[in-house]
């Protein structure tokens, strides 16, 4: 197989915090919406992939708390730490190895319960970098500034880049912040670690998204209009 589609896509409303959810919770809506809009059940998935931070859940090989919610008890299970993004990768290539027909993507976070200067701090090396105050603001920032300097990109045109994906947002249904920003709004906002701004960065957010991934046989079998990945 050399082809996988996204069959189907299930995500909460993503906000500052979710209070009345757990994160097993948070994760089986996700999971039971696309099961019902798929109509599939647990017999329709070959495998689950799921993304976290255990930083952020606050216990080592968090996945283990969600094994249920997921369904994948008595089913391959793998899990990714970090962006949901890597977790949508590692089951592309699971299908792409011929192992599996269908597999199951789920992310989840729930940073509102924790400290997130804390948390990110303490990804750090303990040794030296930590003791730094480095947090992901303070080291996007140091990105950000090789960049800017090797490439030649100019703090306006960063700004473009803002603006049009916080206009987009106004326009998704599930996105965290909804406010439209000018180039001048960015950068006169606060400066948080030069040369990133307080607009520069996204809002700390609670939220999980569930998709559905196949390879190109069976693709039609769920959907319509697949989305293919292309790279």
């Amino acid at each position: 197989m050399d082809k996988v589609a996204i069959v189907g896509c299930a995500q909460t409303k993503y906000e500052a915090e979710k209070i009345d959810l757990t994160i097993s919770e948070l994760v089986f809506e996700v999971v039971k919406k696309l099961h019902n809009e798929l109509e599939i059940t647990n017999d329709d998935v070959g495998c689950v992939i799921t993304g976290s931070n255990d930083f952020n859940d606050g216990r080592t090989i968090a996945n283990m708390a969600i094994q249920d919610a997921v369904g994948s008890v008595r089913k391959s299970e793998s899990r990714v730490s970090g962006d949901g993004a890597f977790a949508y990768v590692y089951g592309a290539m699971r299908i792409l190895s011929g192992e599996y027909d269908t597999v199951l993507v789920v992310s989840h976070s729930k940073c509102s319960e924790g400290d997130q200067y804390l948390i990110n701090n303490s990804i750090f090396d303990p040794f030296y970098q930590r003791h730094l105050g480095l947090d992901q603001i303070s080291s996007a920032g140091l990105m950000a500034n090789m960049y800017m300097s090797k490439y030649g990109v100019s703090e306006e045109q960063a700004a473009k880049v803002v603006v049009k994906n916080r206009t987009n947002a106004i326009n998704n249904p599930y996105a965290h912040l909804k406010n439209e920003v000018s180039i001048s709004d960015v950068l006169n906002s606060p400066m948080l670690a030069y040369p990133l701004k307080e607009l520069d960065f996204p809002p700390y957010s609670d939220g999980a998204v569930a998709m559905l991934l196949t390879n190109e046989d069976n693709a039609k079998k769920y959907t319509d209009t697949p989305v293919w990945l292309k790279g």
